[in-house]
């Protein structure tokens, strides 16, 4: 016990070596949710931008408020020097995670004592889970609204609650931050609304300690009046990117759901299942979680005994997601005269966020707008890991004994890590990168170059041809309509296309849908399949006729 203290260093650098090297493979080689994310939108929108020599392209249609600035900038940059789109998106994912991992680094620095730096890393680097891996090292989606979210608290901190010389500086970075990368309805509940929330409660707490100045009291005030501020003219730019350009806003569009006990029981169950695979290893997609559906990751089960090593693993896990999710708020709150003022902050802050998106994932489909939202408490939990290694070094190691056995609970559970995210790569292998060429490999065969389909099948046809091949997206439901979802405006124009096109119907699509679409557009001239799409090919464009 006395050697695995005195090279506790050693081991946790040699397990955060191990944890970047299965990453890096993860990156380049495994890859389970490639092509079917938010993410694929990242790399047509910067092609878009390459060719048309436009950052805010002005004939696209944006889906989504929150991707328009951060989000496509690696990309699009690399877009100049890589031309393999499977090499752009990959070494643009690699450098988005290395810049999470500088800013980890940074909040290690700023909330944790010297010696726990090395644990906070070695976290993140070994994987966490299957569907954290997705998330944070697959594509830069996700990882960005973390990205943005830490370094807008990262900012504040450095403007407002630290004496340095470059404070003006980082009131300059704060505000950038908040206007181009936090700005839009998409953040509020998780970051804008929590931000100023703290500001509010802090500074009442404040007001009831004697032994702060009134002078303090109105040092907050003014910064709380200042993130309103920036906070009001971010939305303010916002709606005017709205208002100029093809915007579709997401965000607080819809109403509340009218709560029945079976809908609450439903959301209850997925939330607490999400938080189980955030830490621990998800081997099935949900239909009641961010697991969307089949074709988001690779549809594969595993079956392991409890008492396996496996099962050994799954146990720290669930017990290492206890301590960080429960046990160390509860203890932070019951210790909050004796923390410091960055840790409340971070912990009030926290705290607050996670009730306003609990409750509108609960009860409102507003920002929300279905199961697989949960995808947005990414950002909550990297923050409660921060303050639960905090809190397990100041609270819950009160001697050297229960110091020596918390190093080593966690150093076993950064095992457990290592041991599931090494299965995952060896399992999945490559499968699911060949899987995505299938459809795209059937139309290049049969010189189709124009079509429609749903919007993810799209994207992934435009993104894995070079942009040879257009497909116009659709809502495809009983109805036929156009989807107006990041998209050139020019495609969608009705006679853009007169010659021969197809149809590209998935496979639930083709048998709920199948015979309404031909009796709207006639029987097709071919019907090819590609694993589990089916392709109707014409030779002339009949849906000129029902689509515009």
């Amino acid at each position: 016990m006395k050697h695995f203290k005195n090279n506790r260093n050693m081991i946790l650098f040699a397990i955060l070596t191990m944890g970047i090297s299965l990453t890096l493979i993860y990156i380049f080689y495994t890859s389970t949710a490639f092509l079917h994310s938010d993410s694929v939108i990242t790399d047509c929108i910067a092609h878009q931008q390459r060719i048309h020599n436009q950052f805010i392209l002005s004939n696209w249609y944006y889906g989504n408020e929150f991707w328009l600035f951060s989000l496509s900038i690696p990309t699009y940059l690399l877009s100049y020097i890589i031309k393999d789109n499977l090499l752009l998106r990959q070494v643009s994912v690699l450098i988005t995670a290395i810049v999470f991992f500088v800013i980890l680094y940074k909040y290690a620095k700023k909330f944790l004592p010297k010696e726990e730096k090395l644990f906070l890393l070695a976290i993140f680097a070994t994987g966490i889970s299957y569907s954290v891996l997705d998330y944070f090292y697959n594509f830069n989606a996700y990882l960005t609204v973390v990205i943005n979210s830490m370094l807008l608290l990262y900012t504040y901190f450095k403007a407002f609650e630290e004496k340095n010389s470059k404070k003006v500086y980082y009131i300059f970075a704060l505000i950038l931050t908040f206007i181009f990368n936090v700005g839009s309805l998409r953040y509020l509940p998780s970051v804008t609304a929590p931000f100023i929330a703290t500001e509010i409660i802090l500074a009442i707490i404040d007001n009831y300690k004697k032994d702060i100045l009134k002078i303090s009291i109105n040092k907050r005030i003014v910064k709380m009046l200042v993130i309103v501020l920036v906070s009001f003219v971010a939305l303010g730019i916002y709606f005017i990117l709205i208002n100029k350009y093809h915007f579709v806003t997401r965000a607080a569009e819809g109403e509340y759901i009218q709560l029945t006990t079976d809908e609450i029981i439903k959301n209850i169950g997925s939330f607490f299942e999400c938080i189980y695979n955030f830490f621990g290893y998800d081997n099935k997609p949900h239909n009641y979680t961010f697991m969307v559906h089949e074709g988001y990751f690779l549809n594969w089960s595993k079956n392991y005994s409890v008492y396996s090593l496996w099962g050994i693993f799954n146990l720290i896990k669930i017990l290492a997601s206890i301590l960080f999710m429960v046990v160390a708020p509860i203890v932070l709150f019951k210790n909050y005269k004796k923390n410091s003022r960055n840790i409340n902050f971070l912990l009030v802050f926290n705290t607050i966020s996670w009730a306003i998106m609990l409750y509108l994932y609960l009860f409102s489909d507003s920002f929300f707008h279905n199961y697989s939202e949960c995808k947005y408490f990414l950002f909550n939990i990297v923050i409660n890991i921060i303050l639960a290694l905090n809190c397990c070094y100041k609270y819950l190691s009160v001697n050297k004994n229960s110091k020596l056995l918390l190093d080593a609970f966690l150093v076993i559970y950064l095992i457990s890590n290592l041991y599931q995210t090494a299965t995952v790569i060896i399992e999945h292998n490559k499968s699911a990168i060949d899987n995505r060429y299938e459809l795209t490999r059937t139309l290049e065969e049969n010189d189709l170059t124009f079509g429609y389909g749903d919007f993810w099948a799209g994207l992934m046809t435009d993104f894995l041809s070079d942009y040879k091949i257009e497909v116009v997206p659709l809502n495809l439901t009983s109805n036929m309509e156009l989807d107006k979802w990041y998209v050139d405006e020019k495609i969608l124009e009705r006679n853009y296309h007169t010659g021969k096109t197809f149809l590209v119907l998935n496979s639930f699509e083709y048998s709920e849908y199948s015979d309404i679409y031909i009796d709207e557009c006639g029987e097709p001239d071919k019907v090819l399949t590609a694993g589990s799409y089916y392709i109707y090919v014409y030779n002339k464009n009949p849906f000129r006729e029902i689509l515009y």
